[in-house]
C-alpha cells in the first residue's frame, strides 16, 4: 500500500452515527493550531505543510483564501495516483473503550482550483491499539465536485471506540480515483475529542408535543 493511499472505512456504522444523527460538537477540542494559523504566512502566499500536524502528500498553509476562522487556511491537492489522498493527521489522544469522538472541519471548494470531477474530501475519526494500527475508522460524508464554490461548509462524524483502543485521531484528506483530475480543497477550524452529548427535550417541550398529539386525537374523533 503506498503512503497516503485512501482506504474507505466502515460505510455502514459511518451511516448509523454521521448520516442524519444530531450532533452537539465536542466536550473541548484537543487539537492545536486547528485553524492553521502556525506557521505564519504573509498574506496571499502559502508554505508546504502545517504545525503541530502530520503531513502527507500535497498540503500547505496559506492565506490566498478568505478563512473561516483566524487568517489562513489548509489547502490540499490530490497525489495524482489512484486511490491516492493527501491531507493531515494529528492524533495520540488518549482513548477508551466504548467512547464516543467527533471530528470536524470546514470545507472549501475554491472557484479558482475547484476540486476535480472523479475527487472528494472526507474528515476521518480513528482509532489505533496500543501497537499504534488503526482498528476501527469512521468517515464524514464526501465533499466532491457538487459542493458549492467559495462557500464554507461544515463536515463532521462521530465514532464509537471499539474494544482495544488506546488512542484517536482525526485525518483531513483530499483523495483522487481514476481518471486523475485535478483541483484543491480548503480546509479550516477543525475540531477533535469526545462528543458533547445531545440535550435531552425539556419537559415543557415534551408536555407541549403531547399536548399537541391529544388535540389531533379528538379533531380525528370529531
Amino acid at each position: 500500500m503506498r503512503f497516503g493511499q485512501w482506504v474507505p472505512s466502515c460505510v455502514v456504522t459511518l451511516g448509523l452515527l454521521s448520516a442524519g444523527t444530531a450532533q452537539a460538537g465536542v466536550v473541548a477540542n484537543l487539537l492545536t493550531n486547528g485553524s492553521f494559523e502556525s506557521p505564519d504566512v504573509a498574506a496571499g502566499a502559502e508554505t508546504p505543510g502545517t504545525a503541530n500536524w502530520s503531513s502527507f502528500n500535497s498540503t500547505f498553509t496559506n492565506q490566498a483564501f478568505p478563512a473561516q476562522d483566524g487568517e489562513q487556511t489548509l489547502k490540499v491537492f490530490g497525489p495524482f495516483f489512484h486511490g491516492g489522498g493527501s491531507g493531515v493527521v494529528q492524533g495520540g489522544f488518549v482513548a477508551t473503550d466504548g467512547q464516543m469522538w467527533e471530528a470536524s472541519a470546514w470545507l472549501r471548494n475554491p472557484s479558482t482550483d475547484a476540486i476535480g470531477q472523479n475527487n472528494f474530501a472526507v474528515v476521518k475519526v480513528e482509532f489505533l491499539n496500543g501497537s499504534n494500527a488503526v482498528i476501527g475508522a469512521f468517515e464524514s460524508s464526501q465533499f466532491n465536485s457538487a459542493a458549492p464554490t467559495d462557500v464554507w461548509t461544515p463536515v463532521s462524524v462521530q465514532g464509537i471506540a471499539p474494544a482495544g483502543t488506546a488512542t484517536a485521531q482525526i485525518v483531513l484528506v483530499h483523495v483522487q480515483l481514476d481518471p486523475i483530475d485535478g483541483g484543491s480543497v480548503l480546509f479550516d477550524n477543525a475540531a477533535f475529542g469526545l462528543a458533547a452529548p445531545i440535550p435531552e427535550p425539556s419537559v415543557g417541550l415534551i408536555g407541549l408535543a403531547m399536548l399537541g398529539g391529544i388535540a389531533i386525537r379528538r379533531r380525528r374523533s370529531l
